[in-house]
């Protein structure tokens, strides 16, 4: 046999192997996704529809490293190619406000689906005003400047306030404090209440403790305004 019948021998040897092993070429690294669905809801467990879910992986891997879902009407969203048994982070994004929420989940084996028990549930967001809005109460907040401020200062401020169009601003109840508190708010100081206590005092709430105590309205010292408006 001649080198080039040789030649031409391993050649149609090769070409055959390689259209054989065509399949296994396509189909590598294209097996069997895994799928998560879950649903996005405020803090009366009402669907939130239109916001955008990232799944961030936790531990990268080439070509999975961020997947995003948006949320129908019904609040829900599903992830239909992330890497199986892989670790991902959820986190919401929304063109108007921003959320601390997120989740951390493990997704499921290849071919398979996980279903969140829990859903991601927004309890506090903040627009591009600094407006924050308590999900489940609907109340809106704004919180004033870092500085020693007395009682009739923080009324004054609460009247004159015009941010997010102004209207409806006031000082907050006593009541809607603590619920502030409790949703979640984390401050390091005391806030002047709406609330008189006597013709000199108010009451004031300590977000340090969850206290409500009742000052001098003259007093000033690691005091500060907050308004509060009905949505």
């Amino acid at each position: 046999m001649s080198e080039m019948d040789k030649d031409m021998k391993i050649s149609k040897t090769v070409f055959a192997v390689l259209i054989l092993s065509l399949p296994l070429l396509l189909n590598f690294g294209c097996g069997k996704k895994s799928r998560l669905e879950g649903k996005v809801v405020d803090g009366k467990n009402r669907p939130i529809a239109g916001v955008k879910v990232i799944a961030r992986q936790n531990e990268p891997v080439e070509g999975y490293e961020q997947f995003e879902s948006t949320t129908g009407s019904d609040g829900k969203f599903t992830f239909k190619k992330l890497y199986p048994t892989a670790s991902y982070t959820l986190s919401i994004w929304h063109k108007d406000w921003k959320t601390d929420t997120t989740m951390t989940t493990e997704a499921a084996p290849e071919g398979e689906t996980t279903l969140l028990q829990e859903p991601l549930k927004v309890l506090m967001t903040v627009d591009n005003e600094g407006i924050i809005t308590d999900t489940a109460t609907r109340l809106q907040w704004y919180v004033g400047s870092d500085n020693d401020t007395n009682w009739d200062e923080a009324n004054l401020w609460v009247k004159s306030l015009s941010v997010g169009g102004g209207g409806g601003w006031r000082m907050p109840a006593r009541a809607e404090l603590r619920g502030f508190y409790d949703a979640g708010m984390e401050f390091d100081h005391w806030v002047w209440s709406g609330e008189i206590y006597s013709p000199s005092e108010a009451w004031a709430f300590l977000f340090y403790n969850g206290y409500d105590v009742y000052n001098d309205r003259s007093d000033s010292a690691g005091g500060r305004a907050f308004a509060v408006r009905n949505r």
